[in-house]
């Protein structure tokens, strides 16, 4: 047999095989989209909106939100099978007393800024926002008074009311959990293409994860 012919049939049998789809894939548009896909055949997809505009509406459907479970091989296509999680707070507060000025910071779950879009103050004024802190005196705020935070992907942040009123100046951390989707894929179909899955474009929550490449 000639060397030529061996590597064609080296080729050939190259290109029949299919490829293991274990990586991490991200979106490739706007907004912040991964799906990790192991080797134990576990996944976990995590999906974070596009920003929006400084002034926007509550959208349920636009939160930031995380799904894990089992992922089977069938061809060149896999099934996603969601699993039960353990629960996670909406929100954890880390409080800092005896302080020189009061302050909100908001992080995500990694620790990353999670910037406000706008306050509203009691009882309905509203002020855009940039960074993911505010500082004021507790001096200047009265029990009475109210803030409520906005963010692109997290629910509203409320105080008081969330977290207790304290009359003295401290600082507190907040730290915004994703929202827990244990039954979103059930046997889901995700075609593998060489680097990229598909997930399908009759999904409107994850839409922009139509169209993954592996990173």
């Amino acid at each position: 047999m000639s060397l030529r012919l061996v590597a064609f049939l080296s080729l050939l049998l190259t290109a029949c095989q299919v490829s293991s789809p274990v990586g991490t894939y991200r979106s490739r548009r706007p907004g912040n989209g991964s799906l990790v896909l192991d080797s134990a055949h576990k996944f976990y997809l995590n999906y974070t909106p596009g920003n929006q505009g400084l002034i926007f509406n509550n959208d349920t459907l636009r939160r930031v939100f995380a799904t894990s479970g089992t992922w089977t091989a069938k061809g060149r296509d896999i099934f996603l099978q969601s699993e039960p999680v353990a629960p996670l707070p909406r929100f954890e507060d880390s409080l800092g007393m005896f302080t020189n000025i009061s302050s909100f910071t908001f992080v995500d779950s990694a620790g990353e800024p999670v910037p406000v879009r706008h306050i509203v103050f009691y009882p309905d004024k509203l002020k855009p926002h940039y960074g993911n802190s505010l500082f004021f005196f507790a001096q200047d705020f009265a029990a009475t008074d109210t803030l409520t935070f906005f963010f692109n992907g997290y629910p509203p942040f409320r105080y008081p009311g969330d977290v207790r009123y304290i009359r003295a100046d401290n600082m507190q951390k907040i730290t915004l959990y994703p929202e827990q989707r244990p039954g979103l894929f059930q046997q889901h179909r995700v075609k593998v293409r060489g680097t990229k899955v598909k997930l399908g474009k009759g999904w409107k929550l994850i839409r922009q994860f139509e169209e993954l490449k592996i990173r």
